[in-house]
């Protein structure tokens, strides 16, 4: 959202820039009538348009780049909780072997750890959408 009212911004004052420049050109520097003259009026616009574009492809590329960073920090994490996940299950199931008396215990700690994924899947996604 923040991207796009920069995006307005720049447009609604590359307008206004684009209007004065024309009255000013138009009343205080008579053309010819002749195409070359009428043309040499807009070079300077043309430059302003072509650095904006450029400053836009600049703020686009940071954007992505800062949203490429993040999603590599959230996969990092999730793979982090599903090995941490996939370890306590592995140890459970030792534990379910082995008749230990402690197994109650892991399990219950294996169903809050698999709750706490679903709620970091779910705060993730909805942050997604």
């Amino acid at each position: 959202m923040k991207l796009a009212l920069t995006f307005c911004v720049a447009f609604i004052v590359a307008s206004l820039l684009f209007a004065v420049y024309f009255c000013c050109v138009a009343h205080l520097f008579p053309f010819g009538r002749s195409l070359a003259e009428f043309s040499a009026m807009f070079q300077p616009l043309e430059a302003l348009f072509t650095a904006l574009a450029f400053i836009a492809i600049v703020i686009i590329a940071s954007a992505q780049s800062k949203e490429l960073r993040q999603t590599k920090r959230d996969t990092a994490e999730a793979f982090v909780r599903a090995s941490r996940l996939q370890a306590a299950s592995a140890r459970l199931i030792s534990m379910a072997t082995q008749d230990d008396p402690n197994v109650a215990a892991a399990r219950r700690e294996l169903e809050q750890q698999v709750q706490e994924l679903e709620q970091w899947l779910q705060a993730y996604l909805r942050k997604q959408a």
